[in-house]
C-alpha cells in the first residue's frame, strides 16, 4: 500500500466514476483501475461496488476511507513540517519528457552547488506524469512541448490543473540517427523515406492516445517499432542500428558517444512548428532554485537550437 493508492481511492470516491476520477489524476483509466485492484487485494476490503452508474463505496470502504483520509492528512503535515524545517538543505525538483539539454542543465544545476548540502530531483518521465508533478508540487517545474495536434488538450489540462505554459523556443520535427544510418547522407528527409526504418518511441501510459506523444509527429506507416524508457539506451540504438527517432533538433550526446546528425524532416501537416517549454504552478512563486535553473536551460538553449530548419552534426 502506497500513499498514492490512497490518494487515488478518495479521487475516486470523490468522483463516483473511475472516468473522471482518472482526467483529475492525469493518469489513464486502466491504470488508475489496477492501482484501485491492488489496493483491495493487498487491504483484502472491498472499497468500491462497480455498477452501471459508476463507483458506489460500499460499507467498508466507507471505514477505510475515512481512515485513509487520516493518514494522506497526517503524511502530507508531517511532509510539510519537516520540508519547512530542513533550511540548511537545497531542494530543487524538475520534471520533463526525455530531453538531453534538460540532463545537461540540470548537471550545471548541481556543479553550481557542489560545496552545498542538496537533494536535486530530474524525473525524466512521461508526459501525463510531468503535468501531474507539477500540479501536486513534487516538481516545480516540468518541460514538455506543444504543437498542433495536443495544443487543445494540453491547455485543458493546463487549465484545469491551475498550470501555465512559459515558451522556451520554437523548432521544426527533426530525425536524430547515428552516423552509420543511410539516412545520414540526406540534406533533407520526408515521411515516406522512413517507412523501412525502425522508429524509437519513449513509453507512455497503456492506451494513452497520441496527444501525450513525446515524438513531435506519428509515423503512421512504420513497419517497425523500438518503445524505451530509458533515455540512456538511445544514443546506443541510434549509433549500434538504422533506427531514428523524431527530435526537436536539440541533441546533446556525451562525450565518448559516436557521432549523430540531426535531419530536417518535411510533414505534410500546414502547422508543424513545435513549441517547447516550462510548465509551472499559475499560485506557486519560483525558488530562487528554480530561477537559477530555467536561467541555465535558456542559456543552453541558446547555444544550440537550431538557429534554422537545417541539417546538424554532434
Amino acid at each position: 500500500m502506497t500513499i498514492q493508492q490512497l490518494k487515488y481511492a478518495i479521487t475516486v470516491a470523490e468522483s463516483k466514476t473511475l472516468n473522471e476520477a482518472a482526467k483529475q489524476l492525469y493518469i489513464s483509466q486502466p491504470s488508475l483501475s489496477s492501482a484501485i485492484k491492488g489496493l483491495e487485494d493487498e487491504m483484502r476490503v472491498t472499497i468500491f461496488e462497480r455498477t452501471k452508474k459508476g463507483m458506489k463505496v460500499t460499507k467498508e470502504g466507507k471505514e477505510f476511507l475515512r481512515k485513509a483520509k487520516e493518514v494522506v492528512q497526517q503524511f502530507d503535515e508531517l511532509n510539510g513540517h519537516f520540508a519547512k524545517d530542513d533550511t540548511d538543505r537545497l531542494f530543487f525538483s524538475v520534471s520533463s519528457q526525455h530531453y538531453t539539454f534538460v540532463s545537461e542543465a540540470f548537471s550545471e544545476l548541481v556543479n553550481r552547488h557542489a560545496d552545498e548540502d542538496y537533494e536535486f530531483v530530474l524525473n525524466e518521465s512521461k508526459t501525463l506524469e510531468v503535468l501531474e508533478d507539477v500540479k501536486i508540487l513534487r516538481s516545480e517545474v516540468g518541460i514538455i512541448y506543444i504543437n498542433a495536434k495536443n495544443r487543445t488538450v494540453i491547455n485543458r489540462i493546463l487549465n484545469e490543473g491551475n498550470l501555465v505554459f512559459e515558451e522556451l523556443f520554437v523548432t521544426y520535427p527533426y530525425i536524430l540517427v547515428g552516423s552509420g544510418n543511410p539516412l545520414s547522407e540526406k540534406s533533407r528527409v520526408g515521411v515516406s523515406d522512413l517507412i523501412e526504418y525502425p522508429c524509437i518511441s519513449f513509453v507512455q501510459e497503456d492506451f494513452t492516445p497520441d496527444w501525450f506523444s513525446e515524438e513531435v509527429i506519428s509515423i503512421l506507416k512504420q513497419r517497425k517499432s523500438i518503445r524505451i524508457s530509458d533515455r540512456g539506451a538511445l544514443s546506443n540504438l541510434l549509433n549500434a542500428t538504422d533506427a531514428y527517432v523524431v527530435s526537436t533538433g536539440i541533441y546533446m550526446p556525451s562525450a565518448d558517444a559516436w557521432q549523430t546528425v540531426t535531419i530536417p524532416l518535411d510533414t505534410d501537416n500546414e502547422d508543424n512548428s513545435v513549441h517547447v517549454g516550462l510548465i509551472k504552478r499559475r499560485d506557486k512563486v519560483e525558488s530562487p532554485l528554480g530561477l537559477e535553473f530555467c536561467m541555465i536551460l535558456e542559456s543552453i538553449i541558446r547555444e544550440n537550437a537550431p538557429q534554422g530548419h537545417q541539417k546538424r552534426y554532434f
